[in-house]
């Protein structure tokens, strides 16, 4: 049977040890994605994470595209 719950999905993360994407969103629509090890959250949906990558949307020449944070800080 398919968890529909997501606390429950966010539970199971938590007690698997599964890493989790997050995407998060601004006035534009996904402005960026996170990706790691959820440690704890709580019924307002506050997250603690480890081991983040995050993946940010930039515009270049009115094109959108997402590039890799925080490993390609030398750009």
């Amino acid at each position: 049977k398919p968890v529909t719950d997501i606390y429950e999905l966010l539970r199971r993360a938590v007690n698997e040890k599964k890493r989790i994407e997050v995407l998060t969103r601004d006035c534009r629509g996904i402005d960026g994605i996170l990706i790691g090890w959820l440690i704890v959250f709580d019924k307002h949906m506050n997250l603690i994470m480890s081991d983040v990558d995050e993946v940010c949307r930039r515009l270049t020449d009115g094109q959108d595209f997402l590039e890799l944070g925080a490993k390609h800080e030398n750009q």
